[in-house]
């Protein structure tokens, strides 16, 4: 079927884009896609607090703040 081939060219463009940006961007291969899990409320596992919280891309817990004196910034310094 000409759909189909059509479909399977498309996912194939679309690896070959992702593999190139995983070689241009040094920080993707860092994520780690299986501990994310954004289907509960976000909320900062240190504070508790729902307000300003961010995802850690690295180890999936949350973190409040923006800003440095806040936990989100004091993580990004830990995880390097």
């Amino acid at each position: 079927n000409g759909e189909d081939a059509a479909e399977a060219g498309r996912a194939a463009e679309r690896r070959e884009r992702a593999g190139r940006a995983s070689r241009d961007c040094p920080y993707l291969d860092t994520v780690s896609r299986s501990l994310l899990d954004f289907d509960f409320e976000k909320c900062c596992s240190v504070t508790l607090s729902p307000n300003n919280v961010y995802a850690c891309l690295s180890c999936g817990k949350y973190f409040q703040g923006r800003g440095p004196n806040t936990q989100a910034y004091t993580h990004s310094l830990e995880a390097t």
